[in-house]
């Protein structure tokens, strides 16, 4: 009888943890600090090239672009919060003042959709930013803000699935 109400107890609390953990991470209660500067620019700080602003959306023309001056620093990654992209775009960074953006110094990136947004990895020294999108004419994003370094939210996966469980079997 003893066993059979330590097994019941053991696989309540096996449960409740992985409960637990799925609402932290569903909720992203556990976020990380960026170990570079955070610098956010909402949609009214960002030079719009052949994109028009309509309502909450952005429909594009041809080759849209996103121009970030003066950044002057690293840029871990970026984040185009609330946006959902599932195509490349093509990032151009300048290292000195002055300099014009050329294919030399550009890189394109698969960005990783989050709850918060698309995230790319850019990993440079940069003067300015553009981001271009590689849709169609009359594509239609929805970007609330840039964020240049964003804090990292804890995700569920098999690390925190199996912390979960090793500490309700504990």
């Amino acid at each position: 009888m003893k066993k059979q109400i330590s097994f019941i107890i053991t696989i309540l609390c096996v449960i409740l943890f992985v409960g637990a953990g799925w609402f932290v991470c569903e909720n992203q209660l556990i976020k990380k600090e960026s170990d570079f500067e955070k610098s956010i620019y909402e949609i009214q700080e960002i030079q719009l090239v052949n994109l028009e602003q309509a309502e909450n959306k952005l429909i594009a023309g041809i080759d849209p672009q996103f121009v970030l001056k003066q950044i002057n620093g690293y840029v871990n990654k970026i984040c185009l919060t609330e946006c959902s992209l599932d195509e490349q775009i093509q990032v151009f960074y300048t290292e000195n003042t002055e300099e014009a953006f050329s294919e030399e110094k550009s890189v394109w990136l698969t960005p990783k959709t989050t709850k918060t947004g698309s995230v790319v990895v850019l990993e440079k020294n940069v003067v300015d930013l553009r981001i271009d999108f590689t849709g169609t004419e009359g594509s239609t994003y929805t970007v609330n803000e840039i964020v240049l370094n964003p804090q990292e939210y804890l995700e569920w996966g098999i690390g925190v699935g199996v912390f979960a469980v090793l500490a309700g079997i504990v």
